[in-house]
């Protein structure tokens, strides 16, 4: 195993887009190759073009590492992770969780 130090000196955008491209090379695609077996699935198109246009207005998922009141600059974003985790708890656990939460 080697061992890689951080860069003193910020690398260049074409050498990051490189190294994420031999990354990616590496690794298995989901549109081509056999999947069964491995954890994980291509995302949906809307699920991409939700992420897409929030990236720029939230790009540190503010509000994702609170359970109470967060920064009032993100609401929106705040309410929409709320739903979210509230509509997932619903398919897997509809009471305990929801409960819980409502605690908190």
């Amino acid at each position: 195993m080697m061992s890689i130090s951080f860069p003193r000196i910020p690398a260049k955008k074409d050498d990051i887009t490189k190294r994420l491209d031999i990354a990616l090379e590496q690794n298995l695609d989901y549109q081509k190759g056999f999947i069964l077996g491995y954890p994980g699935t291509t995302p949906h198109s809307s699920s991409t073009n939700a992420l897409q246009k929030f990236i720029p207005q939230n790009p540190n998922n503010i509000g994702t590492h609170t359970s109470g009141v967060s920064e009032a600059g993100f609401v929106g974003t705040q309410k929409l992770e709320r739903d979210s985790v509230f509509m997932v708890a619903d398919l897997f656990m509809p009471i305990v969780f929801i409960t819980k939460l409502m605690v908190i």
